[in-house]
């Protein structure tokens, strides 16, 4: 199945008006490069699926009956915790060395005000949307389905994880280390359930507590200078001593996983019809 050349014009389009505009307001461009960047990836998927005729009901799965959520909330506590004592443990010594780079990125609001945007309520919204809902999707569908899939089928699921997590780490700058292990976390989580339904719902609350970590630094806290950034030395230490024994408990138990087999080629969860 080929891919549409008014779609790919029309993504050429977004993406050129958002350049033409972004010199005006942050809602002008940071919209159409949004739907620049994830429309791309689809597109990409789309492609990748369609070329290799890959079921999509088949590797998404299905949630198995009775499912513990009430497990998933303990996990991504963890890993939320991992993520922001990494982050502080990283950039704190980076402070001393250069400051300005790490006062730079402190200071780079997550939310906009009326001061920074003519349109507050559309610019955070639509950041809101994308961060929960759309990143979310789009980031499992891609890394643990399609790119963990066919390199494990290609290296081993093993040699999968570490190098997808690795790619997803990557594109995570500011916290390639906590998405790292969040991506190993994710595609274990994957093989265990046979479903990415419900990495993209751990993805989904992860990102959600990030959006009201967001919200109530815009509004009540502030770790915009560094001598409060380095005060969380304590939380740092404390944090990453609770959530990495567990998480890796988690991670080597999980690891029996791996014989079991890619959830792709799973025939028991997924109807013969499909």
């Amino acid at each position: 199945m080929g891919i549409p050349v008014a779609i790919i014009a029309f993504f050429i389009a977004v993406g050129i008006t958002g350049i033409s505009l972004g010199s005006e307001d942050p809602v002008l461009w940071s919209i159409p490069s949004d739907v620049w960047v994830y429309g791309s990836i689809i597109l990409w998927g789309w492609w990748q699926i369609s070329r290799h005729r890959i079921s999509l009901a088949r590797l998404v799965g299905r949630i198995p009956k009775g499912f513990p959520w009430h497990s998933i909330l303990g996990l991504v506590g963890l890993q939320i915790l991992f993520s922001l004592a990494t982050f502080f443990l990283i950039f704190i010594p980076i402070s001393y060395a250069l400051p300005e780079f790490v006062q730079e990125i402190l200071q780079v609001p997550f939310f906009l005000s009326e001061a920074e945007t003519s349109f507050p309520g559309l610019y955070n919204g639509w950041l809101i949307f994308v961060i929960v809902i759309v990143a979310p999707v789009v980031e499992e569908l891609l890394f643990r389905g399609i790119i963990f899939s066919r390199w494990a089928n290609k290296w081993g699921a093993k040699r999968a994880i570490i190098f997808s997590s690795l790619l997803f780490g990557v594109l995570h700058v500011e916290g390639t280390l906590g998405a790292f292990v969040f991506g190993v976390v994710m595609a274990l989580l994957y093989l265990r359930t046979r479903t990415l339904l419900i990495p993209i719902a751990c993805h989904m609350l992860n990102n959600a507590v990030a959006v009201a970590l967001g919200i109530w630094d815009f509004g009540v806290g502030d770790l915009s200078s560094l001598e409060d950034f380095r005060s969380m030395l304590w939380f740092a230490v404390i944090g990453l001593a609770i959530a990495t024994p567990i998480l890796f408990l988690y991670i080597r138990r999980a690891w029996g996983t791996l014989a079991n087999g890619l959830p792709y080629f799973d025939t028991v969860t997924v109807p013969a019809t499909e």
